[in-house]
């Protein structure tokens, strides 16, 4: 029970049919400007939006609203030095309010979840407001919805959600930037790109920590309101629970009693004030608080599913043990009764351990790694995670700040590999950015290499010169072009980079765009393997407009000799214009030890050549490398391998096969070598023959 404290309080509360009161929210903010800004709601215009703002019940109780209130209208002002223009929707707009059964800071991406049982259309119409001159903030609350019905809200309750729905229409002004503070205990989920009105299943973008600022007008409630809260409202069974009768009532005499129903029988189990109940089963449980006072009816509430025992947030961490060796470690809370491990995401179950061990063939790779939990009669409860097993990883920078959202951005930059041996990219960490945000979508990306002189900066509209090297896959987690959250994409091959200057381009091609940080000067970041030279950033691969100056946010996991050894195949440098354009290398094995390394080699006039392996490619008989053979009789070809064995192959359909079997013997980890095929082409030049692709090879695991 809730006692005023003085006779002004209960005076003010007898006359409150009248009475029309004010308050801020988030809190603190009635005469602090708040410290960002943003469109939504009222300024979107008529392209469509809905919006739902969650305001934790804090930010009414630290102002002394500790009990029910009738809200009666609501008012948002523009930001600091905005203006009003008179402006309309001429359509209509309708605001709505209720509990909310989410939390403002964990709130549902579907806006029917995050509506409570009492949810009120408060206002349906046209909404306009009128000239208001541009002014230091805090400035006036120029834009006024009045409510047609209004709205009991009691912060013993639940948070407040509002929510506003902005259907497309004619829009006449001009829509402001309002006031918006980055306060705990509020978030924001909208919908506008895309804007769709309805559905149970609608769903919108988070923004957590986002508060519009809002007045509030509101009468207090008179009469008798039941209400309660517990410490606990979910964990394992057996569960203590101890509940806090939190009754509002303006009956001088306050309440007389207290009658709880804890598990939803219809049968009162106490009739204390503050009582506490253990919870021996599994299950979801109602709660109902009846209470009575002296002058008005009994009040009941009854708070669906308030109590759920044995629900299971699934959550596991790994670390490594020894090379490729992972301890998998269950965080799961409460502690599940099963445990269900796909260690290498093959659907399939490899262990049932709780906190199981799982070695790994390839020491540098990627691996989707899923736990399934049961606890009781709950489950099963699945978490996922893509894991990287990496010797090495290098980070540029994961900080954000600007980006492209569309599918196609990307970033160039150059990466000068300074290790002898090269380096063996196994998996790559980017961060998508969309424009609403969609976690769970799909993704794709695709990585180009060029050897080009002049690096990115010389050569990023000029297709030709460049080879797509890998894709990569993995999901979108959320987060913003200002605030992006990483995500390990998995490669579909090994990218082997041997020693010397090279440019990359990583571009999106599912599900996203990208996000960077806008540098002031070309940056660098290196380590003892290579080092990187930001970048520019593209809407798409090789077209011709580019953003100067935009640093790549990215991790590389890769394996060097004698740390890690993977097996390696990469892009050397460009081949010649044969009669079929130009001839290139498909490794379609990697070169591990006890393997055999199969190579295929494309656009053959003849379907033959002959594959030229050298174990340098900087030096030959003929001279240093590369070397122009035009001197031969082939302009414009570029000799790249020192041709230290050569092999006849034959094919059909323009095509052929080069194989080449890797003995079983660790000796000759890290042994690198290089091929480039000489195909026969008699009518394309005085030679009679053209030079094909070039690719790096690094025997390995």
């Amino acid at each position: 029970m809730l006692r005023l404290s003085s006779i002004l309080a209960l005076a003010a509360l007898s006359a409150s049919v009248t009475a029309q009161l004010q308050l801020v929210i988030p809190n603190g903010f009635a005469t602090a400007e708040g410290s960002t800004a943003n469109a939504f709601p009222w300024g979107r215009g008529g392209t469509g939006l809905r919006i739902q703002c969650i305001y934790d019940t804090s930010h009414f109780t630290a102002q002394g609203v500790t009990y029910p209130i009738i809200i009666t209208g609501l008012k948002w002002r523009p930001n600091t030095g905005v203006g009003l223009s008179a402006s309309s929707y001429t359509a209509g707009c309708t605001v709505k309010l209720s509990t909310s059964p989410t939390d403002a800071m964990t709130p549902s991406t579907t806006f029917a979840s995050n509506q409570g049982s009492d949810l009120t259309t408060c206002y349906s119409g046209v909404v306009s407001w009128a000239v208001q001159a541009a002014q230091t903030g805090p400035t006036p609350f120029g834009i006024s919805v009045p409510f047609q019905n209004n709205f009991l809200y009691d912060p013993n309750v639940g948070d407040l959600n509002i929510e506003c729905d902005l259907p497309i229409q004619t829009f006449t002004g001009a829509g402001p930037q309002l006031d918006v503070n980055a306060s705990a205990g509020t978030s924001r989920i909208y919908m506008s790109t895309g804007y769709a009105n309805g559905g149970a299943n609608a769903t919108g973008t988070i923004n957590a920590t986002h508060g519009v600022v809002v007045e509030v007008t509101y009468i207090p409630a008179a009469g008798l309101f039941s209400g309660f809260r517990a410490d606990v409202t979910g964990g394992g069974s057996p569960l203590t629970v101890n509940f806090t009768d939190l009754t509002f009532t303006n009956d001088p005499g306050g309440v007389t009693s207290w009658a709880w129903d804890f598990n939803g029988d219809g049968i009162t189990d106490s009739t204390q004030r503050n009582p506490s109940y253990v919870y021996t089963s599994c299950g979801d449980f109602n709660v109902s608080l009846t209470t009575t006072d002296a002058t008005h009816a009994p009040s009941t509430l009854t708070r669906t599913a308030y109590i759920r025992t044995d629900v299971v947030t699934p959550t596991f961490t790994y670390s490594t043990i020894a090379p490729g060796v992972i301890q998998f470690t269950d965080t799961s809370t409460p502690t599940p009764t099963s445990w269900a491990w796909d260690l290498n995401g093959d659907s399939v179950v490899d262990s049932t351990a709780q906190n199981p061990v799982w070695v790994y063939s390839s020491p540098c790779s990627s691996a989707n790694v899923t736990l399934t939990v049961n606890r009781n009669c709950r489950g099963p409860y699945t978490s996922s995670q893509r894991l990287v097993l990496s010797p090495n990883s290098f980070t540029t920078l994961l900080t954000g700040g600007n980006g492209l959202s569309g599918v196609g951005a990307g970033n160039c930059f150059d990466i000068n590999v300074t290790n002898p041996g090269g380096i063996v990219i196994c998996a790559v960490q980017l961060t998508p950015y969309m424009a609403t945000s969609t976690p769970g979508t799909p993704l794709g990306c695709t990585i180009w290499v060029t050897d080009a002189p002049g690096g990115y900066l010389a050569n990023h509209t000029n297709a030709a010169v460049w080879r797509q090297v890998a894709t990569g896959t993995g999901t979108f987690l959320g987060g913003t072009s200002g605030a992006p959250i990483p995500v390990i994409m998995g490669l579909s091959n090994p990218i082997y980079l041997p020693a010397g200057n090279f440019a990359m381009a990583v571009h999106m091609t599912t599900g996203s765009g990208l996000a960077y940080t806008t540098l002031t000067a070309a940056a660098t970041y290196s380590n003892a393997d290579f080092t990187i030279t930001a970048g520019n950033a593209k809407s798409a691969p090789f077209n011709t407009a580019a953003n100067a100056l935009r640093g790549w946010n990215g991790v590389l996991h890769y394996s060097t000799v004698n740390n890690g050894s993977l097996a390696g195949n990469g892009y050397l440098g460009t081949g010649c214009t044969g009669t079929l354009g130009i001839s290139r290398l498909t490794t379609t094995s990697q070169p591990s030890i006890g393997s055999t390394l199969s190579i295929g080699i494309s656009n053959l006039p003849l379907s033959a050549a002959i594959m030229i392996t050298g174990f340098s490619n900087a030096s030959s008989p003929f001279g240093t490398l590369p070397l122009d053979i035009g001197f031969f009789g082939a302009p414009g070809c570029q000799a790249r391998v020192s041709p230290d064995v050569t092999l006849v192959v034959f094919g059909a359909g323009n095509t052929a096969n080069w194989s080449l079997g890797i003995p079983n013997g660790t000796g000759l980890l890290g042994t690198k070598f290089y091929n480039q095929a000489f195909v026969l082409d008699p009518t394309i030049n005085t030679l009679g023959a053209v030079l094909s692709d070039a690719s790096a090879l690094l025997i390995g695991l």
